[in-house]
C-alpha cells in the first residue's frame, strides 16, 4: 500500500522549522507532531516579536520544543513504526508544497529529506489552480481559494485561523478527501 501523509511545518521568522506535523492519510498510524527549538533564539528575541502577534506562540515553542537533533531522532523512530518496504517513502499531501518542501530540505538536508519523503507529492494549491482553470467558464473557484482557509470555506469545512501545523494537516486531510470525492460545487 502506498503511504500518503498530510504534512505541514511551521516556520519562524528566522526561516527555521519550529513545528513539524505528519498525519497519516490512507492508513492507520501514529501522528507525528513536535515543536523544535530555534537554533538561535537571539535572532527571534532581537526582532521584537517574541510572543507577539507576528509570530503567535513562539514562547511555547521555545519552552516545549526539542533540540534539532532530537527532532530528527524522533522522526526517524516514528518513521520506522510505519514499516515501509525497502525503498518506499511517504508521499506527502500538503498545501503550497513547493514552499514547505524547500524548508524541509533546508531542515533535513537533501539526502535525509529523500530518505523520508517521495517526490510524488500532492499539492492542494496546484489542484485548486487546476480547478480554477477548468471551471473558468461555468462556476469559477474564487481567487481567495488560493489559501487553505479559502479552500475550506469553498468546500464547507469548518475552520479557524490557526498557527498550528497539526491543525493544518487535519484541514489538508479533510480538503483532499472532499476534492477526491468531487463533493463540492
Amino acid at each position: 500500500m502506498i503511504k500518503y501523509c498530510c504534512v505541514d511545518c511551521r516556520v519562524a521568522p528566522t526561516n527555521e522549522i519550529v513545528q513539524l506535523s505528519i498525519l497519516p492519510y490512507n492508513f492507520s498510524g501514529a501522528i507525528f507532531d513536535t515543536y523544535i527549538k530555534p537554533k538561535d533564539i537571539t535572532l527571534i528575541e532581537g526582532s521584537g516579536i517574541l510572543g507577539g502577534a507576528k509570530f503567535y506562540g513562539i514562547k511555547d515553542i521555545i519552552e516545549k520544543g526539542v533540540e534539532y537533533e532530537e527532532a530528527l531522532d524522533l522522526l526517524d523512530r516514528w518513521y520506522k513504526t510505519l514499516k515501509l518496504k525497502e525503498g518506499e517513502r511517504i508521499i506527502p499531501i500538503g498545501y503550497d508544497w513547493l514552499i514547505k518542501n524547500y524548508h524541509l530540505i533546508e531542515f533535513f538536508s537533501f539526502e535525509m529529506y529523500y530518505m523520508f519523503f517521495s517526490n510524488e507529492y500532492r499539492d492542494l494549491k496546484s489542484i485548486v489552480g487546476y480547478l480554477q482553470d477548468r471551471s473558468v467558464m461555468t462556476n469559477p473557484f474564487p481567487k481567495d481559494m488560493l489559501n487553505i482557509t479559502g479552500l475550506c470555506t469553498k468546500l464547507g469545512i469548518k475552520h479557524e485561523r490557526s498557527h498550528d501545523s497539526l491543525y493544518l494537516c487535519d484541514l489538508i486531510n479533510q480538503c483532499y478527501k472532499r476534492l477526491l470525492k468531487g463533493d463540492f460545487e
